[in-house]
């Protein structure tokens, strides 16, 4: 039998190794950022969330002292809140403008039609509604507690809150990447 002798070099077949291993060295190396990266989000959200229980107590705390002396009867919170419409707010302030657009459209045909001598003046006035302070509805003089409760919900809701909201969108997307790296490696 005539034998067969394999025409290809050693030293490729040693180079494509050494290939693959820098590209699993270097998606390991990936693997291993991506997951820095998301321990060090982790813990920046664990200490959001530590900063939201702390405003939210402090709230709560507040709340519960503004109920237990006031002296009225009426507790402070979810039940006594004032459920009226109120022309304050998002809604209340487009539909003001709204109008207000469509009187100055009416205004101005009007005007078109009568000559320049009868045009009377037009004040340019800023007439959007104020917001009124949600403290108001439990009266003018409502107590300390009442208002450093007020200030505590605010905070929480205006600082972390949102971050934290922002800080989980993060790390979700670390998750996915951290997920695409491990399938990667496996691959490798």
């Amino acid at each position: 039998m005539a034998e067969v002798k394999s025409s290809l070099p050693a030293e490729p077949v040693s180079s494509v190794r050494a290939a693959t291993s820098v590209d699993k060295n270097a998606l390991i190396d990936r693997l291993d950022t991506l997951l820095e990266q998301y321990l060090n989000t982790l813990d920046e959200y664990e200490k959001l969330m530590q900063q939201l229980a702390k405003q939210l107590s402090s709230g709560y705390f507040s709340l519960t002292q503004a109920n237990f002396h006031n002296r009225s009867g009426v507790h402070y919170g979810q039940d006594s809140y004032d459920e009226r419409p109120s022309e304050g707010g998002e809604d209340g302030e487009k539909e003001v403008e709204h109008v207000l657009n469509e009187d100055a459209e009416v205004a101005e045909e009007e005007s078109s039609d009568q000559s320049t001598e009868d045009k009377p003046k037009e004040k340019t006035e800023d007439t959007k509604p104020k917001a009124m302070d949600p403290i108001r509805m439990f009266g003018i003089l409502v107590p300390p507690a009442l208002r450093s409760a007020q200030a505590s919900f605010n905070e929480a809701v205006d600082g972390p809150v949102v971050r934290v909201a922002a800080v989980a969108g993060e790390l979700r997307a670390l998750e996915r990447e951290i997920g695409r790296a491990r399938k990667a490696v496996r691959k490798a």
